[in-house]
């Protein structure tokens, strides 16, 4: 799912438009089906389902997300064995100018089939940039999900055990960062490295602990080229 109201099917093997989608995403978005590839719903700060309604019980998200402007603003993850889902997404808090992420959890069976939400809007942590990427746990159950401080050498780093609990803890490593709302941050296949980049011109890569949740062996690459959305 991804810009004006498009759905794409890949289960053909030949991706395939698919008709009816109503919702528009002009930076993040997300959708989700199940382990054999049936389409379950999708979001856009909304969430739709397979017949392009509104789930129950779910308000939209705050006014910062509806105005598109978060490069990666939704995480949709799976909570153990359950059909039990977990959104993480980007709002601007009431007391602080800067982006926080919040969590809600979704049931897509619910409700007759229609979907509808367990819990909405929890906080999180604040004081991030406008990027999330997460990868399993050493355990292979749950999820670390990292963002980075607005300006600070900081990554907040957040614990998603498979019961839903979060935890979360921050660790300083690397450069300070401007103000850079465009960076993007990405975990390796593996889970063992991540890299965050910046438009400025620089990915700085770390090596990361599954099991621990640390960063370490931080190292910048300077390209004289703007990187955005890398």
């Amino acid at each position: 799912y991804l810009g004006d109201s498009v759905l794409i099917d890949f289960n053909s093997g030949v991706p395939e438009v698919k008709p009816g989608a109503t919702a528009y995403a002009h930076y993040c978005s997300a959708a989700l089906s199940d382990k054999d590839g049936n389409f379950l719903l999708y979001t856009n700060g909304g969430i739709y389902n397979d017949n392009d309604q509104l789930i129950g019980n779910f308000p939209p998200f705050a006014s910062y997300f509806n105005a598109h402007n978060s490069n990666q603003g939704l995480l949709l993850l799976p909570l153990g064995d359950s059909l039990v889902y977990q959104i993480n997404h980007f709002t601007s808090p009431t007391t602080s100018s800067q982006l926080a992420i919040y969590y809600s959890t979704i049931n897509p069976y619910a409700n007759g089939g229609q979907g509808a939400a367990l819990s909405t809007h929890n906080f999180v942590i604040d004081s991030v940039q406008q990027q999330m990427a997460a990868t399993r746990d050493g355990s292979g159950e749950g999820w670390w999900i990292l963002s980075h401080d607005s300006r600070l050498p900081i990554f907040r780093i957040i614990h998603l055990l498979p019961d839903g609990t979060v935890q979360t803890h921050t660790q300083e490593i690397g450069p300070n960062h401007e103000i850079d709302a465009s960076s993007e941050i990405c975990f390796s296949p593996s889970g063992s490295k991540v890299a965050l980049a910046s438009v400025f011109g620089r990915v700085d890569i770390y090596n990361f602990d599954r099991c621990t949740g640390e960063l370490s062996v931080f190292n910048s690459v300077i390209k004289d080229s703007v990187i955005s959305n890398a």
